[in-house]
């Protein structure tokens, strides 16, 4: 039986920043069962101007004790298919197993788009209303079924539905340390330009 989960979170950051985190969320503390992440190829549409990319990433997950004797591989290979539109600030990409198939599909599909602006009220005083904050809201979508026999299928759907959640949880964490480095090494390389400038600034000042 097919069975299918879907999860909305946001991030207060702009578009840009989430996405690029997402290209580069691996490694993190919260993917430790993701052992390599490659990007297969990659294509620009010079119709639609949308970015094409293919990456293949290489995961382990633990076995419950009665599905071990069907499992004698715990690594699985999952095949990603990202497109992105700059101008249209949209970000999509689907994932599916392509090993163990016969065993458990998981499918899942993300979403990534800036959140609307919101509208700044007439009444108030156009020096009062505040800046708005960018945010990105990002929706995730998914199926996963078992073609097992033996009554075994229905087991591991169960098993892997409870498991999406705690998944989908350390995902968002994942994410989130990622967009934390991104935003740390931004902050370090403004630093060292700054101080560069400073220092020109120092040198070049005449002195009287």
């Amino acid at each position: 039986m097919v069975k299918f989960y879907s999860n909305n979170f946001s991030f207060g950051f702009d578009w840009t920043t989430v996405t690029y985190a997402y290209l580069n969320r691996y490694p993190n503390p919260f993917a430790a069962h993701v052992f390599s992440s490659d990007t297969l190829g990659h294509r620009l549409d010079p119709i639609t101007g949308n970015l094409h990319i293919s990456k293949l990433h290489k995961k382990t997950n633990s076995t419950p004790y009665w599905a071990r004797h069907f499992v004698k591989n715990t690594t699985a290979y999952i095949l990603e298919e990202i497109v992105i539109n700059n101008d249209a600030r949209s970000f999509s990409s689907k994932q599916r197993n392509i090993t163990h198939t016969r065993l458990l599909v998981v499918e899942d599909s993300l979403l990534i788009v800036p959140a609307p602006s919101p509208s700044p009220s007439l009444s108030a005083p156009s020096d009062s209303v505040p800046v708005p904050v960018p945010s990105t809201l990002c929706h995730s979508e998914g199926r996963l079924f078992s073609n097992f026999g033996y009554g075994i299928g229905s087991r591991i759907e169960i098993f892997s539905f409870k498991r999406i959640s705690d998944n989908l949880h350390k995902s968002r964490k994942g994410l989130a340390y990622s967009i934390d480095r991104i935003r740390e090494r931004c902050i370090n390389s403004l630093s060292v330009h700054l101080s560069s400038a400073l220092e020109f600034i120092s040198f070049s000042s005449p002195t009287f």
